[in-house]
């Protein structure tokens, strides 16, 4: 089936993510092609909870209140009322897909900040959207940033686009538009993962700022020439961990040199 390119766009990057539609969710993935609103799709979306999606969870399990969590789960606190986590991550999918193909569609009026981006993909499921997390995270072994410097490390890192500005400020003259714009993005995003200022949601809203601020350049990312394998693992080499005390881009420079490429070379009718 041919998806239109924003929703094609969006799909690869939930796919490095870790997750993938199957024949369940063309019904919504269909409105995202036509560009439904954002409330219909949402309507859609609920419909097709099961009824064991949002029952309350019994008493005295995990009864002591987690932040984000919701009182005797696992799951994260949700404006849709589900207390399923599988319920939940399909849910929370397919609306940051179409989320995210309304602003690839109208990138003139899409956020500039990657918090803006983070509130527009995640606004419809969760309060905290945009928001810097207040908990310490964990993945694979390492550590994120401390919750207390989350907010101060993710300012400078708000808007790509201005760093793109500055490596094609400075960039030498033998050196390509796409190159610049991919070792740009590299560093940009090799900081940001690091720092994984949101609760949840850090990689999807990263890839699609970053996909914003490479268009506004004349560059495009086609994340369907890496895999989620890659893509993790250059996350994980990514991380200061001792002795080494700072980020090192070297692996996300090699994946954004794979997934960019001239505009002027592919085809897109956002």
């Amino acid at each position: 089936m041919t998806r239109h390119p924003a929703t094609r766009a969006m799909l690869a990057v939930s796919a490095l993510e870790g997750w993938e539609p199957d024949g369940d969710d063309d019904e919504v993935l269909d409105l995202i092609d036509r560009g439904a609103t954002g409330r219909l799709i949402r309507l859609h979306v609920l419909e097709a909870l099961p009824p064991e999606a949002t029952r309350r969870p019994r008493p005295g399990i995990l009864s002591r209140r987690a932040p984000y969590l919701i009182r005797g789960t696992r799951v994260l606190e949700n404006s849709l009322g589900i207390t399923s986590e599988r319920a939940l991550e399909r849910a929370e999918a397919l609306l940051v897909v179409a989320g995210g193909a309304r602003l690839l569609r109208d990138p003139a009026h899409a956020p500039t900040t990657v918090s803006g981006v983070h509130a527009s993909l995640f606004g419809d499921v969760y309060a905290w959207a945009g928001l810097p997390r207040i908990v310490g995270l964990t993945k694979q072994g390492s550590a994120f940033a401390p919750a207390a410097r989350v907010a101060m490390m993710a300012a400078p890192l708000e808007n790509p686009a201005d760093l793109v500005d500055d490596a094609l400020a400075s960039a030498s003259d033998t050196a390509t538009r796409a190159t610049t714009v991919a070792i740009a993005l590299a560093n940009w995003y090799a900081r940001f993962n690091y720092v994984h200022p949101f609760r949840e949601g850090n990689g999807r809203a990263a890839g699609v700022a970053a996909l914003l601020a490479a268009r506004a350049h004349g560059v495009d990312l086609d994340f369907t020439r890496t895999d989620r394998e890659s893509w993790v693992q250059a996350a994980v080499s990514s991380m200061p961990v001792p002795p080494r005390r700072n980020v090192d881009p070297t692996a996300h420079r090699f994946e954004f040199l794979r997934v960019t490429m001239d505009r002027s070379a592919a085809t897109h009718d956002e």
